[in-house]
């Protein structure tokens, strides 16, 4: 099992320690690969940007070698669809996922749609393969206003977290996740790992199982092993798309 979009390393909302105790409570959960994601702070100087990411991965990757821990080692950015992702791609200050072409790109309802469109567009030209976040956590109006097909057909995937298929975001979440799942619009799942007190970290019930419940054996398989698989090692993520009116 992959955690493909987990947020574990140092920020501004974590110190070093709980770096370390949020990767030994994924590490609980059975996870043979972690990706370790850090979230472009526009707030911060492009300097310390790319200082945080660095000291970030040294601080894991540390404790994964002194503790001995068997685990798989990722790191990668999120980045808001509003900010210059070009730009910051070119002055190496957000990374693709373990150097990949894939990339988290967390969705915004202020950005236009026109505008969201054209940026996917723009960054599937020079190869980037944009990992669409946070879609199933629009209240219900912005949520019908996302051109997710569009999306799809430009190139981008479409990430849910969890806690929102698990229905620890509350029911409209859950339900609106089982709606993409079931049109086949989810490409991969990840824990999105924020702290120690998240509920997926402290239910006793086996998290695996919990999710190969609602998905069913197969789509565990594609959405959590294989698609993850393709992202760290850079290859296409075969997708049949089913839309029900």
């Amino acid at each position: 099992m992959i955690d493909i979009h987990s947020h574990i390393l140092v920020d501004s909302k974590k110190d070093p320690i709980q770096s370390k105790i949020l990767l030994k409570k994924i590490i609980q959960k059975n996870f043979t690969d972690i990706v370790a994601i850090l979230e472009y702070d526009s707030t911060l100087s492009e300097v310390k940007n790319i200082s945080n990411y660095q000291s970030g991965v040294d601080i894991l990757e540390r404790s994964i070698y002194e503790e001995e821990e068997s685990i798989n080692l990722f790191f990668g950015s999120e980045v808001s669809i509003r900010e210059p992702i070009i730009q910051l791609l070119h002055d190496n200050v957000i990374h693709p996922i373990n150097n990949s072409s894939y990339l988290f790109i967390k969705y915004d309802s202020s950005v236009p749609k026109i505008t969201l469109l054209f940026k996917v567009s723009e960054l599937r030209k020079i190869g980037i393969q944009p990992i669409i976040t946070d879609i199933e956590k629009q209240g219900f109006l912005q949520f019908r206003k996302i051109p997710i097909t569009e999306l799809i057909q430009l190139g981008a995937f479409i990430h849910i977290d969890f806690d929102s298929l698990l229905g620890n975001n509350g029911k409209e979440i859950f339900f609106r996740s089982l709606k993409l799942l079931r049109n086949r619009l989810v490409d991969m799942v990840g824990s999105n790992i924020q702290h120690e007190n998240q509920l997926i970290l402290n239910q006793e019930y086996s998290l695996e199982q919990g999710l190969q419940n609602i998905l069913g054996k197969e789509e565990f398989e594609r959405l959590l092993v294989e698609n993850p698989r393709h992202i760290l090692n850079d290859e296409k993520i075969k997708r049949q798309v089913l839309i029900k009116k």
